[in-house]
């Protein structure tokens, strides 16, 4: 395995996974496309990088395939923190599913309000993540709430 996968990899994830080895890493954190055509209608500044759609955040065909492809590059008795939309939660979780064991939803209580409709709905102050094994992988240190 070339050590240069220690980097940040601009490009297509799919793609750069296909040239990790099988079961060569230890561990995932993620912030997936969240399935919401994300676009801000906040920002006044029309350069802003979020002002256009974020490119490919409603397909589901490629979270499904690189879940698949986390569960082939990971190691045995790994986990992932994979972050998701709250409102398509059950969609992940059947995605996840399908190749680990699922431990715990965590919310993560935010210092800050979290995107949505300014004028119809309350400012959401949490982001919901999941903690996934493949295998059954030991917490590091002291036990956490999933709060």
């Amino acid at each position: 395995m070339d050590k240069s996968l220690n980097s940040i990899i601009h490009g297509d994830c799919i793609k750069g996974m296909s040239y990790i080895s099988n079961e060569y890493i230890d561990e995932v954190v993620t912030d997936t496309p969240y399935l919401m055509k994300y676009k801000t209608n906040h920002k006044k500044d029309k350069t802003h990088k979020f002002y256009n759609e974020i490119k490919n955040d409603n397909n589901p065909d490629l979270i499904s395939n690189y879940i698949k492809e986390y569960y082939r590059i990971l190691k045995l008795n790994t986990a992932i923190y994979m972050f998701c939309n709250q409102n398509k939660e059950k969609f992940f979780k059947q995605k996840l599913e399908k190749y680990f064991n699922i431990k715990n939803k965590i919310i993560w209580v935010k210092n800050n309000w979290i995107a949505g409709d300014l004028k119809c709905s309350f400012g959401k102050q949490c982001k919901i993540l999941f903690l996934v094994n493949k295998g059954r992988k030991e917490i590091n240190g002291k036990r956490l709430t999933d709060v």
